[in-house]
């Protein structure tokens, strides 16, 4: 899979303008939050990220999310869902279950290191099923540490199912 087939299952999940007072992740636009829009500090974007357009959500995508995880790299059956995480719970947390699943020491920076680990720690199926049960783990302690979050939980879950079965 390559980056542009990866966006748009992501595009799918994350809609357009979202604003749920709920959402630890605040106002969002494309998945794009406006906390990320701001350190975005490119003057050529809105200020606001409810006037984000997709093109723009794509261009912030593949430099701050996909370029850092380098997942071209990466074998196949992971990129989807690290970089559908990635942009759900942020890079360095996606990229520390990663490393933990490796036995690295996690430090949430894609380096040659956890590129080769992750293609030789096991079979590319196996480590794409361990990844997916990191996630849900980590849902669950989400959940767990703060149950205002669990109204968001199903769609978690639906989200996850979603990458892990069409990776």
């Amino acid at each position: 899979m390559t980056f542009s087939d990866i966006v748009k299952h992501t595009l799918k999940h994350e809609g357009g303008f979202v604003d749920n007072p709920n959402d630890r992740g605040g106002r969002t636009n494309f998945g794009i939050t406006q906390k990320t829009l701001t350190s975005v500090n490119d003057p050529t974007l809105p200020k606001d990220v409810k006037d984000l357009t997709e093109a723009q959500a794509l261009a912030i995508y593949h430099k701050f999310y996909w370029e850092p995880l380098k997942a071209d790299q990466l074998p196949f059956e992971i990129r989807a869902m690290l970089f559908d995480q990635a942009v759900n719970s942020g890079v360095s947390g996606a990229v520390k279950r990663l490393q933990k699943i490796l036995n690295l020491t996690p430090d949430g920076v894609i380096g040659q290191q956890t590129i080769a680990a992750a293609w030789r720690s096991m079979q590319p199926a196996k480590l794409r099923d361990e990844y997916f049960k990191a996630t849900l783990d980590h849902y669950a302690r989400i959940v767990s540490n703060d149950s205002s979050q669990s109204q968001f939980l199903r769609g978690w879950l639906r989200r996850a199912a979603s990458v892990f079965l069409d990776a």
